[in-house]
């Protein structure tokens, strides 16, 4: 996808988030919005720095996209950029691909009730969001009652040995501290994870999702959308009838399109 992008003109900043290539031995900040946001601006700073000392000429628009937790950082990024360097960035559109929008919901949601039902490959990816948002809140969660395994990294949180959630979690202990909201303090982290609420996004937003996703969700995607509608942001919809990875090539020649369409305006 990035080589595609490249070879429609665009200078592309890709960030190699922490926990991976020289930073490997830090836990990645798996779908934790404001650390993927500060990364991604970062690299675009030194991106524009790059374009400088290269000599490489580029007009000032700033289009965002990404995959999965990609466009989850893409629209944290998105919301950063407007709410802290609207001065330093031209951003003219974002379009993410079946993001994490809206996680409160997804932790608050039937997930937590499927004690005995097998998660299959997804076991891993929503063990390891779990993870990230307890390792990066600094909330006081002892680790060893959250899991029936032990778990001290995100690859420990990745591997689970199950893929049964109540083989792997403390189902009665999670359920009390989150879905019940006796953690004050976890309940309001685990509101800073949503990217949905509390602003009203000025640049244009393309949303891309399957109907079928069963990784994140489709109502991520559907939450995100009427929301932004409803205060008067300039959101479009697409919507396929496939899962989490068959709408990729749709998504990637439609974003093509769409910021073709947008980088020709003046």
């Amino acid at each position: 996808m990035i080589l595609t992008f490249a070879s429609k003109g665009y200078v592309v900043s890709a960030p190699d988030y922490a926990g991976y290539n020289v930073s490997k031995h830090l836990d990645h900040p798996y779908n934790i919005p404001s650390e993927l946001a500060n990364y991604s601006v970062d690299m675009l700073r030194a991106t524009k720095e790059l374009t400088k000392k290269l000599k490489i000429m580029t007009d000032s628009k700033l289009f965002l996209t990404g995959w999965s937790e990609g466009g989850g950082a893409a629209l944290a990024t998105h919301k950063a950029i407007e709410q802290k360097y609207s001065k330093e960035f031209n951003l003219i559109a974002t379009s993410p691909l079946a993001g994490p929008y809206d996680l409160p919901s997804m932790f608050q949601s039937d997930t937590l009730d499927l004690e005995g039902d097998d998660l299959g490959e997804n076991a891993g990816i929503y063990n390891w969001t779990l993870y990230s948002l307890l390792k990066f809140s600094n909330i006081d969660v002892p680790l060893e009652k959250v899991w029936n395994y032990e778990v001290k990294s995100s690859l420990d949180a990745l591997s689970p040995p199950s893929s049964k959630l109540s083989e792997i979690i403390n189902l009665p202990f999670l359920q009390e501290i989150i879905m019940n909201g006796d953690n004050e303090e976890l309940s309001s982290v685990l509101e800073q994870l949503n990217l949905i609420s509390g602003w009203t996004p000025k640049a244009k937003i393309m949303f891309h999702s399957g109907k079928n996703d069963d990784i994140v969700p489709h109502f991520n995607t559907l939450n995100a959308y009427n929301r932004f509608k409803m205060v008067g942001a300039d959101v479009t919809l697409y919507e396929y009838n496939g899962d989490h990875y068959t709408p990729d090539l749709e998504y990637l020649t439609t974003t093509i399109k769409d910021f073709g369409k947008l980088s020709r305006q003046k």
